[in-house]
């Protein structure tokens, strides 16, 4: 699959980003207070270059490559979700208790 020049921008910036917020999290030594956060990032950024070379790839191959990095993907989503709540609620032991009662 050819890719416009427009297209290759997006990519990069996207790419650019989140290689960013992974430079600024391991400066700031944030790494240590959202774990699953930053491996997110990182699978991310790792997701999207794969996923880049996929699309030269035979359709069949690219197509269990994409919804494989999705659902990897989706799965740590939920982990940043379960991270932020319990960092965020954490002053409030009750609601900490009833969130972890719902993300899991």
């Amino acid at each position: 699959m050819h890719m416009s020049a427009a297209q290759w921008m997006f990519f990069s910036a996207g790419l650019v980003l989140q290689l960013a917020i992974l430079f600024i999290m391991h400066v700031r030594k944030s790494r240590s207070a959202f774990p699953i956060f930053f491996n997110f990032m990182a699978f991310c950024a790792i997701a999207q270059v794969f996923i880049g070379i996929a699309a030269s790839w035979p359709y069949s191959r690219y197509f269990y490559s994409y919804w494989t990095v999705t659902a990897l993907g989706s799965l740590l989503g939920f982990g940043v979700l379960y991270e932020s709540v319990s960092q965020i609620m954490k002053p409030y032991s009750a609601l900490v208790d009833l969130a972890k009662m719902l993300l899991r």
